[in-house]
């Protein structure tokens, strides 16, 4: 990437010691499109961040990895002080118009039976927690973080609020990553969680069209395991005529003996139960 056109962090997208990670992985996937200029869609997004990103300007490689007749794979790297701090690998691949569409199944097809969006109130329960927090709409319904739920399990509504110049598949990937913790809804009090992987599946069938910066999309997140200090975490969004708009899956690393630094006063010395199959 020219150095020139590199991009520069966001202070509207920072989190608490570095970008916000749905930020980072939607600047490395609009750096691969731009590169690409393919008429594909993008399918399938993973993202791994290994290292803290500091606050400047943004040191992207972009790299065509493989190209066949109808799919191609593009790796794109942060770098900072000599090491790759985020590296995101995407798959654009072309429409088969020949072959039929299968409806996706009931349990990650369905979107869950939320009020709409204007009808709860906007909630700001971790408006503290960093600045990215502000940049988006929240509604929840249901699954609200700290008070001790049984199950690890949270719905609502969510949109983008702050205007960006990302694609509509830069800004839906960003947006699989802003909702809070799943894992939070089980515990008394807040600790960390942190992504260390994520890996989104857009719907073929609903990919991006107009961009989901006025669309609330129905949200539905689970942590389904808990082990060792790492984490699993599924979510779905819908778009609001009920189509699956995309599918993710997070590695996290999780600390539930260290408080959280915007809430300091008590480690956390629970077990905490998530669930094991989807409620939708």
């Amino acid at each position: 990437m020219n150095p020139d056109d590199a991009p520069a962090t966001d202070p509207r997208f920072w989190n608490q010691i570095g970008p916000f990670g749905g930020w980072l992985a939607a600047t490395l996937l609009e750096a691969i499109t731009r590169s690409a200029q393919a008429p594909w869609p993008v399918l399938s997004v993973q993202v791994h961040f290994l290292g803290a990103v500091k606050d400047g300007a943004l040191d992207i490689r972009v790299q065509p990895v493989r190209r066949q007749r109808t799919l191609a794979l593009w790796r794109a790297q942060l770098h900072q002080d000599g090491q790759v701090a985020v590296e995101a690998e995407a798959i654009l691949a072309a429409a088969r118009t020949d072959q039929p569409a299968w409806p996706a199944s009931a349990a990650a097809g369905h979107m869950p039976a939320l009020p709409a969006p204007h009808t709860l109130p906007r909630w700001h329960g971790v408006d503290g927690l960093a600045p990215f927090v502000r940049a988006f709409d929240y509604r929840l319904f249901s699954g609200a973080p700290f008070e001790a739920a049984t199950q690890a399990d949270t719905t609502g509504w969510l949109r983008l609020e702050a205007p960006t110049a990302f694609s509509a598949p830069a800004k839906l990937l960003m947006l699989t990553d802003a909702w809070f913790p799943a894992l939070w809804s089980a515990m008394p009090r807040p600790a960390p969680v942190t992504t260390v992987s994520l890996h989104v599946l857009f719907n073929p069938q609903a990919l991006p069209r107009v961009g989901p910066d006025n669309d609330y999309l129905a949200v539905h997140h689970r942590a389904d395991a808990v082990a060792h200090g790492w984490g699993h975490e599924c979510g779905n969004l819908w778009w609001p005529d009920g189509q699956l708009a995309a599918q993710a899956q997070q590695l996290t690393w999780i600390d539930l003996k260290k408080p959280h630094q915007h809430w300091p006063d008590a480690p956390l010395h629970r077990t905490v139960t998530s669930t094991t199959s989807s409620a939708i």
